[in-house]
């Protein structure tokens, strides 16, 4: 089920909207991830969020971190970088360096809750039913135990969506009967 622009798919405006984005902003972000740096006015349009309202959404998003804004003429949007996004999603540890020893820390508390805590149930999900997150998963156990491990599997995959997102591609260790079904299941509940 294409946009009307055709640019996203519309259930990634979904997704993006259940994380805690507000209707536009959830549009505005997914373009931006996907397209790269755009004018305003190319943003208004791919996103079809009304030209109205472009600045006030692109400005509430990078209060957020989520984009920065350029201030020339004519003005542009860009979303931030991976690393940015998985801090403000909560799931990369403090660090702590000195000399040759490393330490990390606790997680940070200035994040996202509510985002974090829906990729660390996917995580735990994914850990058992996900070949390659599952051998992720047991190669952290091993060293760290369950709950560094599972975050460890939701920052991964906050990093696989963001690659997704940004190159179109579609996730390559995916079951194609399963991705069949569910693609029908969710086609079946949009309708």
């Amino acid at each position: 089920m294409e946009n009307t622009n055709g640019v996203l798919p519309e259930d990634i405006f979904t997704v993006f909207a259940r994380l805690g984005f507000p209707k536009y902003e959830a549009r505005v972000y997914a373009t931006l991830s996907a397209c790269g740096k755009l004018k305003m006015g190319k943003l208004a349009k791919y996103s079809s969020v009304p030209q109205s309202r472009i600045y006030e959404v692109t400005a509430s998003l990078e209060e957020k971190g989520a984009v920065t804004v350029s201030r020339d003429f004519p003005a542009t949007a860009e979303s931030v970088p991976l690393k940015q996004i998985v801090s403000w999603m909560g799931l990369c540890p403090s660090l702590h360096q000195s000399g040759n020893s490393t330490y990390m820390g606790r997680m940070k508390k200035d994040s996202n809750k509510r985002v974090r805590s829906i990729l660390i149930q996917a995580a735990e999900t994914a850990s058992i039913h996900d070949p390659r997150m599952k051998s992720l998963y047991d190669r952290c156990a091993a060293r760290h135990g369950h709950n560094k491990a599972i975050v460890r599997v939701a920052n991964k995959m906050a990093s696989i969506t963001w690659h997704i997102l940004t190159k179109k591609d579609p996730y390559q260790q995916a079951k194609d009967r399963l991705y069949a079904s569910k693609l029908k299941n969710l086609t079946r509940v949009a309708a």
